[in-house]
């Protein structure tokens, strides 16, 4: 159960605007009936299945407090803190030129020694003032070894594969169902994906998302020796240049997925072609498809990798296709 509300809570929140109070009040209702397990402040969310991004309901609320300045933020946070026994720790998004502020400071405050074992699910998105301490900061704190999804977004060049590495090395990895690594410049390589997979990062794996990171088939080969097989439902592929390959596809192919795939998206990626797309045919993949995205693939998707596809039972159950430039 939450603490008591503090005086300290409440008297560092005087003058606040009418917008800005709405804000605090919206946390609070959070915090509460969340019993403290919850902290989503976010202004948008992406779709690994289409690759959008929209709105959420909040983010005039999330943005009055990205607004405000950091010792204000800071001095809310170390207050919020003791109300919190984490599960669930959503930061960040970007709309009309707002970003979240949230720096490693921020976190250490938000974020104390030993205060997120219990933590599940950690998204931080377009907090390009977050480094690698941020990462280790949570490290610390506890998070990785009970975590079941982890979403970066975002984070600017100086969250790098050393971030990833403490993640790992303190348990990240083989409770993950869901991975997504989205606009992380040339920071992320295959060695931050190598370290996931080496602390046993694929075995439980449903969803996968890679988009816009400097990884190659080697990061996919890693994933399928860590136990990434069978078991993925869901497969997201994007702006991955000539860097993923037909080879990655098979790798994913010939540790078993495919079979269970109801949501696959491959866009941009100039280096698969039919024969990616026939080995993922040939293990299974097509007659649980329900969502489809072939897009920007050049001229090396054809009507065969599509027939391929057809013949392995794709179209029984879709509900979205999309097959583009």
């Amino acid at each position: 159960m939450c603490a008591a509300e503090s005086p300290a809570f409440a008297s560092s929140l005087h003058g606040l605007t009418a917008k800005e109070d709405g804000a605090v009040e919206w946390v609070r209702s959070m915090v509460k009936g969340s019993g403290g397990t919850k902290l989503s402040w976010m202004m948008e969310v992406w779709d690994e299945k289409t690759l959008e991004t929209t709105k959420t309901p909040h983010a005039p609320r999330v943005r009055c407090l990205w607004r405000w300045n950091k010792g204000k933020r800071m001095a809310w946070l170390e207050e919020l803190q003791h109300q919190l026994q984490l599960q669930v720790l959503k930061l960040g998004g970007r709309r009309n030129g707002i970003k979240c502020p949230v720096d490693d400071e921020e976190l250490v405050v938000l974020c104390p020694s030993g205060s997120l074992h219990g933590l599940e699910r950690l998204c931080l998105c377009s907090a390009n003032k977050l480094t690698d301490v941020g990462l280790q900061v949570l490290a610390v704190a506890g998070c990785s070894s009970q975590l079941t999804s982890l979403h970066l977004q975002g984070l600017g060049k100086k969250v790098t594969d050393s971030g990833l590495r403490v993640l790992a090395e303190s348990g990240c990895g083989p409770q993950l169902t869901s991975l997504t690594l989205h606009s992380l410049a040339d920071s992320v390589t295959d060695k931050g994906l190598r370290a996931l997979a080496g602390a046993g990062c694929g075995a439980q794996l449903t969803s996968l998302a890679l988009h816009s990171v400097k990884v190659t088939d080697g990061t996919l080969q890693a994933l399928c020796s860590a136990g990434c097989g069978s078991q993925l439902t869901a497969l997201s592929l994007s702006c991955l240049a000539t860097r993923v390959t037909d080879d990655g596809l098979r790798a994913l192919a010939s540790a078993g997925v495919g079979a269970q795939l109801t949501c696959l998206t491959i866009f941009a990626v100039h280096g698969v072609s039919d024969d990616g797309l026939c080995a993922l045919a040939s293990a299974g993949c097509g007659e649980q498809l329900t969502f489809l995205t072939l897009s920007c693939l050049a001229n090396s998707v054809t009507d065969c990798g599509l027939r391929a596809l057809a013949s392995a039972g794709c179209g029984a159950h879709l509900t979205s296709l999309t097959l583009s430039c």
